[in-house]
C-alpha cells in the first residue's frame, strides 16, 4: 500500500465522480434562473427609491445649535480656565523665584516654598483635568440635543420630500442625494423661531 492511499477511502477515476445527472442539473439551472430574476427585480425596484444622505459631521459643526452651544459651552468654562490660567501664572513666578533666590533661603524655608510650589502645581493639574472632564461631559450632552434635533428636521424633510431612506454615515453620495445644506437651512430656521412654535 502506498502512503498516499488510506483504507477504505475510493481511489482513481471513481473517487472524484463530479457528474450531474439531468435531473439535478435542471434544478440548479431552474434556481440560477430563478435567482438572477430576483435580483433584476430587486435592481428594478431599487431604482424607484428616493434616497438622501446627510452629512452629520457638518450638522454637529455648523449648524445653528451646534454654533450656539460652542458659544455657550466657553461661557459657561472661561472663569473655571481663567482661574487655571491664573494659578499657572503664579506657579511659573513661584518656580521663578525660587530659582533665583534659592540659593540664598535657609533650608527650611525652601523646603517650604518647594512643598508650596508642588502644592500648587498639584491643584493645577486636579483644575484642569476637572475642567477637561466636565467639558467633555457638556460636549457630549450638547451633542445629544443636536443630533436629536437634526433627527427631528431630517424626518420632516424626509416625509414632506418624501424620500424612502435617509442616509447618515456612507463612503460616497453623489450632490444630488446630499441634503445637509437643506437640514442645516432649517436647523437655522427653527432656532430663529421663537419658542414654542
Amino acid at each position: 500500500m502506498r502512503s498516499s492511499e488510506l483504507p477504505g477511502v475510493p481511489q482513481g477515476p471513481a473517487a472524484l465522480d463530479l457528474t450531474i445527472s439531468g435531473e439535478k442539473r435542471m434544478k440548479l439551472r431552474s434556481a440560477l434562473y430563478a435567482g438572477v430574476l430576483m435580483l433584476a427585480a430587486a435592481c428594478a425596484a431599487a431604482q424607484d427609491y428616493k434616497i438622501g444622505y446627510v452629512n452629520t459631521f457638518r450638522i454637529e459643526n455648523e449648524s445653528a445649535p451646534a454654533l450656539r452651544a460652542l458659544e455657550g459651552l466657553k461661557k459657561e468654562f472661561e472663569p473655571r480656565q481663567e482661574k487655571i490660567v491664573e494659578l499657572q501664572k503664579q506657579i511659573a513666578a513661584a518656580r521663578e523665584q525660587l530659582e533665583k533666590t534659592g540659593d540664598k533661603m535657609p533650608l527650611a524655608e525652601r523646603q517650604g516654598r518647594e512643598r508650596s510650589l508642588l502644592a500648587m502645581m498639584r491643584q493645577s493639574d486636579q483644575m484642569s483635568l476637572g475642567l477637561a472632564e466636565d467639558l467633555e461631559l457638556r460636549k457630549n450632552q450638547e451633542r445629544a440635543k443636536i443630533v436629536e434635533e437634526a433627527n427631528i428636521v431630517i424626518k420632516a424633510i424626509a416625509e414632506a420630500g418624501k424620500y424612502d431612506l435617509i442616509l447618515q454615515e456612507v463612503a460616497y453620495s453623489s450632490p444630488g442625494t446630499d441634503i445637509t445644506e437643506q437640514v442645516l437651512k432649517e436647523m437655522a430656521k427653527r432656532a430663529r423661531a421663537p419658542p414654542g412654535k
